[in-house]
Order: C-alpha cells, then structure tokens, then sequence
C-alpha cells in the first residue's frame, strides 16, 4: 500500500466518522486521533483535500442536514438549529443566509 493510498484511506475514514457523528463535538483532536496524525498535520492535510476548514466543513453538513430536516419534517426550526449547533434561531438564520 502506499502512502497516497493510506493517506486517502484515512481520509475517508475521517469523513464518514464526521457524518455519523454530527450531534456530536467533532474537535480537531479528535478528528487527529482518529486519522493518526497531529493535529496541525491533519489540520493541513483536511483542508489541503477538501478546500475548506475541518470547522467550515462541520458547518456545512449540518446546515445541509438541517436543509433535509426544513424540507422533510416537521420538527420546529428552534429544534433544527438546536441540532445544528445553534443557540438561537436567529444565529441559525443568520448561518443559513451564510451558505
């Protein structure tokens, strides 16, 4: 195996932990711990892959999450945002408008 191969094994590994884990506190150590790495080399390497900050790209699927949750639910927005990591519905708002 190489290690461009390793690397995108634990890449992916990474990825998919975030998406099981999104209602969780996805923090940068352990993200690293996870992929083996320090945290400023797998900080380096994240955002290298995919174009934007580990936190940039927490961000971002839960607000898609919480798209999917508006769209095809019926839980109230206060729940939605709560589940996306924010506090009041206007910081979600605010997020939303964001992205």
């Amino acid at each position: 195996m190489t290690y461009r191969a390793d690397l995108l094994r634990t890449h992916l590994k990474v990825l998919i932990y975030i998406q099981n884990h999104l209602d969780e506190e996805l923090s940068l150590e352990k993200l690293a711990s996870i992929a083996h790495f320090s945290e400023f080399h797998f900080h380096r390497i994240f955002t290298a892959s995919t174009g934007e900050s580990i936190k940039s790209y927490v961000r971002r699927l839960r607000l898609e999450r919480a798209t999917s949750d508006l769209i095809f639910t019926d839980l109230p927005i206060i729940q939605i945002a709560e589940r996306a990591g924010y506090d009041t519905q206007q910081s979600f708002h605010r997020a939303f408008k964001e992205i």
